[in-house]
């Protein structure tokens, strides 16, 4: 589940990019302006897969969180 504070602390400058390594989901903000190269670079030191960048509407963010978790055997 993403932190909330992740979600509540989100300025208007920022986005989110849900990332993903060893079947858990992980969350990085980042400037609404960043590159997708960017992310990726960062995801790819990470050892982690991209799965989404440039989110900011909180239901939309929840509803992929929840869609993905689902998906590797979570809840739901």
């Amino acid at each position: 589940m993403i932190p909330h504070h992740v979600l509540d602390d989100l300025g208007p400058d920022q986005r989110v990019a849900v990332l993903a390594r060893d079947g858990e989901l992980h969350f990085l903000v980042h400037a609404a302006g960043a590159a997708a190269e960017q992310i990726r670079a960062a995801a790819d030191r990470d050892g982690s897969e991209v799965v989404a960048t440039h989110l900011s509407d909180k239901d939309a963010i929840l509803a992929l969180v929840a869609g993905r978790e689902r998906d590797v055997g979570g809840e739901g």
